[in-house]
């Protein structure tokens, strides 16, 4: 068993293909089946279910491939603290959540890309609890995670703060709802809400479950416009962060509650599993870089916004 073998076997995985794999590290097709080979017989077990397409593990080969790429990442760990310049090579894998990806995130990456230039970035984006599941599983290295509660992030994972994201309750200003309300009399009212799997709207629902009221979902829906514009016709109430009101198309149209019962915010946090090695130092400015648009983000509320058009 050599390294070769191992990175051949997690390229095919990667890329659910013999082809893809060879074309990736520029080796023939032959040669990735000779790598994977050797590396079933010197684990004595198949590790690819052959019999469709794409190429999948079997059970031993998922659990090989998690292994084998810790293997890899500490061989790059290796060649790059031995460097001269030291600079962290090899793949970054991050997670981050769509409700701040796409304003969030641009800078952050670019930091990244800037500072550590032979390190490649791959992106996942999905809610909080998937992506800490994922982490916990060894497919990524690091996340952006929104939780409402710290308690949520599980150990052995460690969390750095990035900071707070603040929430706003909107409603269609022709449903006439007062400013200041409880959750007894929003309960009456559908919801717009992200799909199953959002960390914050099981949160929200619990919330509702706790104290005995429904929570009506009227539309499942993701974007932060799409939902201001559904709750700008009077389909539900949306939850969303305030400068996304602000900036909406639709905003004159709609009315910012105070829902007594429900967070006003939900806390960013980088997670990650101890011993990063050599990838620590691209998850700190990573971190930081998020954090600073994070606040950035938060404190750039143009004036006349939603938040004055109430009531």
């Amino acid at each position: 068993m050599n390294t070769h073998d191992i990175e051949a076997f997690v390229a095919v995985i990667d890329t659910g293909s013999i082809s893809a794999a060879a074309a990736q590290l520029n080796l023939t097709q032959p040669a990735i089946t000779r790598r994977i080979q050797n590396l079933e017989q010197a684990l004595g077990t198949s590790l690819l279910d052959r019999a469709g397409k794409p190429l999948k593990p079997t059970g031993a080969g998922r659990e090989a491939y998690q292994l084998g790429r810790r293997v890899l990442r500490s061989v790059g760990d290796l060649v790059a603290g031995v460097a001269p310049d030291g600079t962290p090579t090899g793949e970054l894998r991050l997670g981050i959540t769509p409700n701040v990806g796409d304003v969030a995130l641009a800078g952050p990456i670019d930091e990244v890309r800037a500072s550590f230039p032979r390190l490649s970035l791959r992106i996942t984006s999905s809610w909080s609890p998937t992506l800490i599941r994922l982490i916990l599983a060894g497919s990524l290295d690091a996340a952006a995670v929104m939780v409402m509660q710290e308690t949520e992030i599980p150990a052995p994972l460690q969390a750095t703060p990035l900071g707070k994201l603040e929430l706003a309750v909107v409603a269609a200003r022709q449903l006439g709802l007062p400013r200041r309300a409880d959750l007894k009399a929003v309960s009456a009212h559908p919801w717009i809400v992200n799909q199953e799997g959002c960390g914050t709207r099981a949160g929200i629902a619990a919330l509702f479950a706790a104290a005995g009221l429904p929570f009506q979902v009227a539309v499942e829906a993701q974007g932060t416009e799409l939902k201001l514009s559904l709750a700008a016709r009077g389909i539900g109430l949306a939850i969303v962060p305030p400068w996304t009101i602000e900036r909406s198309a639709y905003r004159d149209e709609l009315t910012v509650l105070r829902v007594a019962g429900l967070p006003e915010a939900i806390h960013g946090w980088i997670v990650h599993l101890p011993m990063l090695g050599k990838l620590a130092l691209p998850v700190e400015r990573f971190r930081a870089a998020f954090a600073e648009n994070l606040e950035a983000l938060v404190k750039a509320r143009p004036a006349g916004g939603a938040r004055r058009k109430t009531g």
